[in-house]
């Protein structure tokens, strides 16, 4: 334990570094910025290194390895604060609802709407993030931006569930202009879809946005980014 919570320091430490000196470039805030740390595939014990770090936002892709982990972890001190970051299903949602403090994948109406019954159901609100598809490619899911303009009128008018921003990724292997592209553009649609936000509360609230990754994360924070997730960099490589 003792060799597994020093090297994950060392990289902690690297990775808070980094977004610390990519913020004095950006002229931001250091305390905009909210880490993710994702967790998929590594285990409780790393988990538990982290959190011995003071830690607690972690990110998992699966329902099922959510589960698991929220199960073993329930009472560790301090305890996990759990977003969703990967696909969800459908029929995934109450595996999800309510063990989460935001779902940042919300990539259809559909899944707003289980998401929003299933919240109903539990008497809460989730707060999730809306994905979108900025780049069009064919393999990533999320809302196209002009349906998700179309669209959202009737996401609104669901209850139990509070939008907080949109989440967006860069394609694998795109360079700095590339992503840098995207991650404004997501930027913009975020002021866009606020301005049509007739209660106020609600709409100062939707100033989420979720982009950029171990390899992109810096050109994230220049965009706007006010939430990052890291896996590779700080939790090494899967097991």
């Amino acid at each position: 334990m003792t060799d597994i919570t020093d090297t994950l320091r060392e990289r902690y430490s690297k990775v808070r570094e980094e977004i610390a000196a990519c913020c004095r470039a950006a002229g931001r805030n250091e305390g905009e910025i909210n880490l993710v740390v994702v967790t998929k595939l590594h285990s409780v014990e790393e988990i538990m290194a982290l959190l011995d770090l003071g830690h607690v936002k972690l990110g998992e892709n699966r329902a099922q390895e959510l589960v698991e982990k929220y199960t073993a972890l329930q009472g560790y001190d301090p305890e996990p604060e759990w977003h969703f970051i990967g696909s969800l299903q459908t029929n995934k949602v109450r595996q999800v609802v309510g063990r989460t403090v935001l779902i940042h994948s919300v990539d259809s109406l559909r899944l707003a709407r289980q998401i929003a019954n299933r919240s109903k159901r539990m008497e809460l609100t989730q707060e999730v993030l809306l994905q979108v598809n900025i780049s069009g490619e064919a393999t990533k899911s999320g809302f196209a931006p002009e349906d998700l303009v179309t669209l959202w009128p009737e996401l609104l008018m669901l209850e139990n569930i509070s939008y907080r921003g949109l989440m967006t990724m860069a394609p694998l292997g795109a360079s700095e202009k590339e992503a840098e592209k995207i991650f404004t553009a997501a930027a913009e649609l975020l002021k866009r879809l606020r301005a049509n936000i007739a209660d106020p509360n609600k709409r100062r609230n939707f100033t989420v946005l979720s982009m950029g990754m171990s390899q992109d994360y810096p050109v994230a924070i220049r965009a706007g980014a006010t939430h990052l997730r890291i896996g590779t960099a700080i939790m090494g490589e899967r097991g």
